[in-house]
């Protein structure tokens, strides 16, 4: 007898499961019936975006459109320090200790106001040297509620 592999298919209505299956067993076993799957949430209210995204900056000079990697693995989101003084992203509210892949580093926070994907927000960026990276703004998880992520 060859057995199926557990396996959750998600739909907007319910969730399913397929379970291993004997001779007279239910195939499909309803799954908030039984396992009850949590954290999961409805997709309907997410705005998809794709791995790199345009996000318009607020600035007292007004708005200025850059890319931006969208960084899943990431907690906070970034700015290139550089960017930050020629926008004028100047005021330091804060310090924190971020680990990255070139370690531990202690960086400066910013309160920027964005607009990704028509979704206005405000959020602490740390800033750090991005000059050597293809993109000067990474998005982190933090700001990424509401989102679902195309790559």
């Amino acid at each position: 007898m060859k057995k199926i592999l557990s396996l959750i298919i998600i739909t907007s209505i319910t969730f399913f499961a397929i379970v291993p299956a004997s001779s007279g067993e239910k195939l499909f076993v309803n799954e908030t019936e039984n396992n009850k799957v949590d954290n999961i949430q409805s997709c309907e209210d997410k705005i998809i975006i794709n791995s790199t995204e345009t996000i318009t900056i607020h600035t007292k000079n007004g708005p200025v459109n850059v890319r931006a990697r969208i960084d899943t693995g990431a907690d906070y989101s970034s700015m290139d320090i550089h960017l930050a003084k020629e926008l004028g992203l100047t005021e330091h509210i804060g310090k924190i200790n971020v680990t990255s892949a070139n370690g531990t580093q202690t960086r400066p926070l910013v309160k920027i106001s964005f607009m990704i994907a028509g979704k206005k927000k405000t959020s602490n960026f740390t800033l750090t040297d991005r000059s050597m990276l293809s993109y000067p703004i990474l998005i982190g998880r933090f700001d990424l509620r509401g989102f679902l992520i195309n790559p």
